[in-house]
């Protein structure tokens, strides 16, 4: 994650300690159930693109008015062209005596290659529109998390689409020897884009800012509930953690 994020890791590192205490659960065990509840939250609340909006960007009709957000500019035989400085009909022509004259009804052959780029960036956005919620998948799958909850067939799509140079912003790995650290970095730029303001990004910032503090929330919430004083409890919260209590969970436990 980018150094500005700013997280309770106090709070979070004594949300495990105590974890441990009431479950007798094995730390590491503990520490990767929390990291794929936080990334399935986080990918669940990172936005995809929509269809809707990718043909608003990469549709120019000749019978129809485009809409403000289509693409500013694309590349045309290796020249970056201004996209609505080309019609449909109407172009400049030269003369055999070398004047310029603007013909009205003559069919622009930039029309065409024009229309046949944006069908392909069309394609290709709708294909990867679900990368930023990818890049939490693939963050989980290269620390060996688990399946992530929630992960729609358009995401997989998307990491199949990814890029070597995105995943190369991307890790979840075991560090350290002397203690259990599970490392998360995801310094990839679109899923970290405000969702926000004039350009509405994925949001992947607040996305795992709000997934990671959820997580000490929710062990309170449950800890207030008694959850903890019943190993059934425990385990209908917390699936797949073998229950052996070495605590009783009070109410002297809360912050």
């Amino acid at each position: 994650m980018s150094a500005d994020v700013e997280l309770d890791t106090y709070r979070f590192n004594r949300v495990l300690e105590q974890l441990r205490s009431f479950t007798g659960a094995d730390f590491k065990k503990i520490i990767r159930f929390e990291a794929n509840a936080m990334l399935s939250t986080a990918m669940e609340n990172t936005k995809a693109g929509t269809a809707s909006y990718i043909d608003e960007r990469y549709t120019y009709s000749a019978k129809k008015k485009p809409s403000k957000r289509l693409v500013p500019f694309v590349y045309l035989r290796g020249k970056r062209v201004r996209t609505r400085s080309i019609k449909h009909k109407g172009m400049m022509v030269t003369l055999k005596s070398g004047r310029e004259v603007w013909k009205p009804n003559r069919v622009n052959p930039q029309w065409k290659q024009m229309q046949d780029k944006l069908k392909v960036l069309k394609a290709k956005k709708k294909a990867r529109r679900g990368m930023a919620k990818a890049s939490w998948l693939y963050i989980a799958a290269r620390a060996k998390l688990g399946k992530l909850k929630k992960t729609k067939p358009f995401i997989r799509k998307a990491l199949g689409k990814m890029t070597s140079n995105m995943k190369a912003k991307l890790n979840g790995q075991d560090v350290g020897k002397a203690k259990y650290i599970l490392e998360i970095k995801n310094k990839a730029t679109l899923p970290m884009i405000k969702s926000g303001g004039k350009r509405k990004g994925p949001g992947g910032y607040k996305a795992f800012k709000e997934a990671f503090h959820g997580r000490s929330q929710y062990f309170y919430v449950n800890l207030s509930k008694g959850v903890f004083k019943k190993a059934s409890a425990v385990k209908s919260k917390y699936k797949g953690f073998e229950i052996t209590p070495l605590k009783k969970a009070g109410a002297s436990d809360k912050v």
